[in-house]
């Protein structure tokens, strides 16, 4: 079936500037053809798509979240990873995959979920068409060495030790190579470590700057993975850690709060993607249940991230928008798009840091999601009023007023169509 979307204003995510009257041609589940209305011929028996007044745009990208099937922030840290079953959990985590699809979210990178495979058996059901839910990048984390750094202000070792969401201690580059290669085979898409422990923990935020891994573990762990075709993410808040992640090779830095201008010139040099994660700070700096402590770092974390988003930007470091979000999700995961715009991102920017520069931290080599363009797959919104104007429309879903992804319509919320 032939679909045409026409009349619209067209952001196509590249960070060229708007189309107006455009026209967007898509065959099955493709883009065959890009380009004003007026200079286009709609082929016979077409669907019409009428987007006068709106703005036609690639599906949103988060690329940082975690499916963990949490309903809200719990009163108490340790619940958070310790409350409730895993069939509950993974009844949620589909539930949450549906809400981000129909807030326009068409792709995403799940860095951890509450066990090893649960976004990969999440990602199966949606390809399978059993649930509705975005396009799922899995990672599996190679985080737990034997070092107690990997403790944060939600996390046990205990739990730890319990939990099936981490792997078993690893040490050592044998045993690197050995956990990638069992990671892979597991379905993993995505390789996720922990080159620093997190800084908010009740002891001394200094901790956070002490590598977890040493370098050539890391570059054993990116190695094996790059040979094998899977990407690595690197959570690396300050200091030596994420020297260490950038040296050994990591694909994206996840957070990097604490990041100096050196970092981001061999983040440059090397094309490395940050991803900021500046919401998840924000809503930790605005809680009523975590402890005092853990909120008055979170707002100092939140200025450093902001002012670290500045200086990656000067230096010309791509920038991916991901939330960083655990409890339920949905159109809400924009408010990374609101803060990247306060740390100074034009709006424009912030779609491309989640649109094409999303779809490059999530790993498409071969280029086919990302943007409006012939040739992509058509992972396109239409969205009721102008992002470029007012970013923070994204984050109500009633704005979105059409999602499609790979050239069905998921949902249509009065978007005319004959």
């Amino acid at each position: 079936m032939v679909k045409v979307i026409r009349g619209g204003t067209l952001v196509d995510g590249t960070g060229k500037e708007p189309i107006k009257d455009c026209m967007v041609v898509i065959e099955g589940s493709t883009i065959v053809a890009v380009g004003k209305e007026n200079e286009m011929e709609i082929p016979k028996e077409a669907v019409i798509i009428e987007t006068d007044h709106k703005v036609v745009m690639p599906g949103l990208i988060d690329a940082e979240l975690h499916l963990m099937g949490e309903k809200t922030e719990p009163p108490v840290p340790l619940q958070r990873v310790t409350g409730g079953s895993i069939p509950l959990r993974a009844i949620r985590a589909a539930v949450d995959a549906r809400n981000l699809l129909y807030a326009g979210y068409t792709a995403i990178r799940d860095l951890g979920s509450y066990s090893s495979t649960s976004a990969i058996a999440l990602k199966r059901a949606i390809e399978e068409g059993t649930v509705q839910g975005p396009r799922i990048m899995a990672a599996i984390w190679l985080n737990s060495t034997s070092s107690p750094l990997i403790e944060s202000q939600v996390i046990s070792k205990e739990w730890l030790s319990a939990s099936s969401a981490w792997h078993p201690p690893i040490d050592g580059v044998v045993e690197c190579i050995r956990a990638v290669r069992q990671a892979i085979s597991d379905g993993a898409d995505l390789i996720k470590i922990m080159t620093t422990g997190g800084t908010m923990k009740k002891e001394s935020p200094k901790a956070a700057a002490r590598p977890t891994w040493t370098i050539e573990e890391i570059r054993a762990i990116v190695t094996e993975s790059h040979r094998l075709g899977v990407r690595v993410a690197a959570h690396a808040v300050a200091g030596k850690g994420i020297r260490n992640a950038i040296e050994g090779g990591v694909d994206t830095i996840e957070h990097g709060f604490h990041a100096d201008r050196e970092d981001f010139r061999m983040m440059v040099e090397r094309n490395i993607i940050l991803v900021p994660t500046l919401s998840a700070v924000y809503r930790m700096s605005k809680s009523e249940t975590l402890p005092s402590y853990v909120v008055e770092r979170a707002k100092k974390q939140l200025q450093q991230g902001l002012k670290g988003v500045k200086k990656a930007l000067k230096a010309g470091v791509m920038i991916a928008s991901g939330s960083d979000q655990p409890f339920e999700q949905g159109a809400e995961n924009a408010l990374e798009l609101e803060l990247l715009v306060k740390a100074g991102m034009t709006e424009m920017k912030a779609i491309k840091a989640a649109t094409k520069i999303g779809a490059k931290a999530w790993g498409d080599d071969e280029n086919v999601i990302g943007t409006v363009e012939e040739g992509k797959l058509a992972d396109i919104i239409i969205v009721n009023g102008n992002p470029c104007k007012d970013i923070k429309i994204l984050q109500d879903k009633e704005n979105i007023g059409l999602v499609m992804k790979g050239g069905e319509i998921i949902v249509n919320r009065g978007v005319e169509t004959s």
